[in-house]
Order: C-alpha cells, then structure tokens, then sequence
C-alpha cells in the first residue's frame, strides 16, 4: 500500500510539474503550500522528518572564492577574495538560496595568489579558461583535478587535459628540472608562465608551443626545441630574464637560430629574442616582420630596426629601453601595445612621438613631446597611442600637429598606458576632446587621481583595474558604457556617478573590491 501510495504522490507531482508553473503540497495537518517549479530543483521522499543535507553545495558567502552567474545559469570562478593556502572548488555553489552548478574558471582567476599552494578541481568543471590563470601563484605546488573530471586531469600536482596530450599548467611552486611526459603534444597557453624552473625538457612528441607559454620563467637560461616543434606562439619566451639562448634542433624544418635568437627558417621573421642577452642588438636585414612580443622585457641598452622591415606585432618592444626604426623607405605597421614602456622610440622619418603642455589650447608638435605616441585615425583625429614611461605626470594636448597637419586628439588607444605590475604614471591630464578610453588603458598605473572629461561616453573593459592608489573618480553624465571589470581591484576608490543604472550599460565586475559606488540620479 505504502508502495502505490508513493507512486501516486510521484505521479501527481510530476502532472505539477510538467501542466503548471506552482506545485501545490497539502499536509496532513491540512495546511496547503505552494511553490513555483522554477524554484524547485528536487523532489525528496523520505521516511523520517530530517531534510537531507547536500554535502556538495557550499554557501558563497562563506567561500573563500568569487563566483559570477552566466546566462546558461551555471556559475563561474572569478577570483579568490581572501589569502588561502589551500581552495577546494565546490561543485554547486548557493548564491542568494539558489543552488547552481560551479562549471568554468575565468582567465587570471587564480593568478598572483602568493599564498596559494594547493587547488582542489572538482569533476564538474568542464571549462579552464587558459589566459595566466595560475601565472604569478608562485607557491602553488598541486593542482588535483577529480578523476571523474570528464575534461581535465592532473599527475603530481600538473594539470592536464583528460588524455594528458596537452599541458596546462605546471604550478609555479615546483622547483628544479622538469620533464613533459612523452604523451604531450602541445604546451598550451602560459602552461609554465611565471614558473622558477631550472629547466625543462621537451619530448619529441611536442608539435606546438602556445602563447606565453614560458613567459617569465626567470631561472632557465637556455631552452632545446626539439625538430618536431612545427608551431610556435607570439611571447611564448618573452620576459625569461635570464635567458640568452633559444636553441632550436638543425633538421627542424620550420625555425632556425642565430647566436640565441629565433627566427623562422628563413630569417624574415623574427620571433623572440631572449631577455637575457644584453648590448646592442641589429636586426638582420633579412627580417621583414617583426613577431608580436618577440623583445618583451628585453636587457638590450640599443635595438636597430632596419628598412627592410615593414610589420612590427603586438606588444613587440614592450618594456625597452632606446629603440631607433629606420623607416626612411617604406611605411612601417605597428601593432597594439608595441612600445609600451619603452624609455626612447626613434623613427628616422615622420617621428610621431609626443607629450604634455600645461596650457591645453595650445597645438604640440609631436618632436616637442616626449611622454606618448600619437597614431593619426582619420584625416582630422588621432588617439594617444603608447605610453613610453619617460615622465611620471603630464599634460595630453587636445590639438597636435603631425607633418604640419593638425589633429583633434579624441581616444585612449586599449593599453595606452598599461604597465605590467604597475606603472610610474603618477598623474595625467586629459583635455576635453577625448570620447573614448579604451581597454586597460590605465591598468595598474600609480596615479591617485584622475578627472575624466565630460566629453567621456564610453571607458572600456579593465581600464582602470588594479589601480590600487586611487582614491577617488568620478564618472560624467555622458558616460552610458563601462566595459568588464573596468575599476576592478581598486582597492581604496570611492566612485561618483552623475547617472542612474537605467542609463548606463555596466558590465561584470565593474566595481569589484571598489570603496564605495555612489549613483546621483535615480
């Protein structure tokens, strides 16, 4: 009897279910509740009283991680909100009496971490977003991944993919010579970013290395390419400050190496120069391409660009000190972020390198301006472009003259002024002509304070993050879009809107770890 009753309960909760949006449940004692089935996510029949507790879900208030909502209704790991030596991710995480399914990990979530020394993944993380998520946690030792895990796994602290073809990540706390498995055929992107290895040996099953793959790994001083490696990624071994030799093997059929540096096999591009190798530097007249971060955080005291090249990539001189581009020939295309950083950039034709005047109705000539390059964007504007870090505080002129014509000076270009782990920029003056701040445009800069001008209508993603000695914004009326995590980890900014939230369109994590956010208007 017990057994048909049950299954006529069933019955009828399912009949709720699947004809109405409320299900409707009569006590014995009479009393009738009812709830939305949207709100319900199971259905329990027990013999005893007690409610069973779902040992899995974690409360994220008392976690020790950031999580945020995606519109598939699962969740996503942001960040760590407090030091932890040890995090185990829950798999289901109660956010405002809701429970979700914790499945992904956002990029740099788990980044500069320094307490951090051990990670638990459980198998219901089905996505690791691979851009520097563990760069920086330089006392991470293990990550272990849930054998059930049906994408990731791990073997002595490295994290794989599930058949163990393609390294993640080698936690930054693991010291000494370390060995690729000979399952591995690609390195992935910032698999060893960071690390303090004194080496690493790369099997011959190893097809690709991936973006920033061994980006700052400060301690090895050489690295063996084995010939099978036919696909190397932008900045795979940039900023390795001790490294003077990149040794590639003389049967690979598509990289070469002269005295330490990479180069395609027939030298018209250049790929990377090791950071370690110091002096002056003449890039061969057979080089007509210039890859992307290939000198980042470079030792060099002098680098020559000769005519013959004609493309300069992303980031390629980030963080140089004097560089002198013979373009006197041909025009020369450069990428984002290319000098940023960089202590003196020379053209030896149409220098376009500019800088600050107190008195912002007067026109600059960009051979008076020191601090910044300007790149022209339509016959009548032009956006500040690279920061060159040679003055600490200064002016943007609104007008500046280039070859004689005039330009209205209207965006900060994505990463004008972004300076990996923090800049000398103390202070910046912006006139009244600029509409647009563009992505990280002033990431980890040192300045207090800056006033936007009211010509301002959108700042873009990550603009101002981490810019931890900012005490106080404020936001104009024309402002209506800010990007993802635009003011994130300012630390000690009190923010002031002269706007509602019905007039803005404001991403994820705009604010997050700000002061205060203060809107003016309803």
């Amino acid at each position: 009897m017990a057994k048909k009753l049950l299954a006529s309960v069933m019955a009828f909760a399912l009949c709720q279910f699947m004809l109405a949006t409320d299900m409707i449940v009569k006590q014995k004692n009479g009393e009738i509740k009812k709830f939305n089935v949207e709100d319900v996510e199971e259905v329990i029949f027990n013999e005893n009283s007690n409610i069973p507790n779902d040992s899995t879900v974690v409360d994220a208030s008392e976690s020790p991680l950031n999580f945020s909502i995606k519109p598939d209704s699962t969740v996503e790991v942001t960040g760590v909100n407090k030091d932890s030596e040890s995090i185990e991710i829950p798999s289901k995480v109660k956010i405002d009496g809701k429970v979700y399914t914790v499945n992904s990990i956002k990029y740099s979530a788990f980044s500069w971490k320094r307490s951090l020394t051990t990670l638990e993944i459980p198998s219901s993380i089905t996505s690791i977003a691979e851009s520097s998520v563990f760069s920086g946690s330089s006392k991470l030792k293990s990550i272990n991944v849930a054998s059930d895990n049906p994408n990731y796994s791990s073997v002595d602290g490295v994290l794989y993919n599930k058949d163990k073809t393609k390294i993640i990540c080698v936690p930054g706390g693991i010291r000494g010579d370390f060995t690729i498995p000979s399952s591995v055929n690609c390195i992935g992107y910032s698999a060893f970013e960071d690390d303090s290895l004194t080496s690493v040996k790369i099997p011959s099953s190893v097809t690709k290395i991936g973006i920033y793959a061994f980006c700052g790994c400060r301690i090895m001083k050489s690295i063996d390419i084995p010939a099978s490696v036919t696909e190397i990624e932008d900045g795979a071994f940039a900023r390795c400050s001790n490294m003077t030799n990149i040794n590639i093997a003389s049967d690979n059929p598509n990289f070469i190496t002269v005295d330490g540096v990479l180069y395609n096999k027939d030298t018209t591009e250049l790929i990377s120069v090791p950071a370690g190798i110091e002096g002056k530097f003449v890039v061969p007249s057979t080089v007509t391409s210039i890859r992307g971060w290939s000198f980042w955080g470079s030792g060099l005291d002098l680098i020559n660009v000769p005519s013959s090249v004609t493309n300069i990539g992303d980031g390629a001189f980030w963080n140089c000190m004097n560089i002198v581009i013979d373009n006197s020939s041909k025009n020369v295309t450069t990428g984002e972020y290319t000098f940023t950083n960089c202590f003196s950039v020379r053209f030896t034709k149409n220098t376009p390198v500019v800088a600050g005047n107190p008195d912002l109705s007067v026109v600059m000539d960009t051979s008076d301006i020191r601090a910044v390059i300007f790149k022209t964007l339509s016959d009548s504007t032009a956006e500040v472009s690279h920061y060159r870090g040679a003055i600490d505080s200064f002016y943007i002129p609104a007008k500046i003259r280039i070859d004689g014509k005039i330009y209205t000076v209207t965006e900060i270009a994505n990463g004008a002024f972004y300076i990996v782990g923090g800049g000398s920029l103390e202070g910046i003056k912006l006139p009244s002509t600029i509409t647009s701040i563009g992505e990280e445009a002033f990431e980890w800069c040192e300045m207090e304070s800056i006033e936007i001008p009211s010509s301002v209508t959108s700042i873009g993603e990550k603009a101002f993050s981490y810019c931890q000695n900012l005490r106080s914004v404020k936001i104009p009326s024309n402002v209506t879009s800010i990007g993802n995590g635009a003011f994130q980890c300012c630390w000690y900014l009190d923010i002031v809107i002269d706007n509602s939230k019905d007039n803005v369109k404001v991403g994820e994590d705009v604010f997050g770890g700000c002061k205060s956010v203060t809107w003016l208007k309803e």
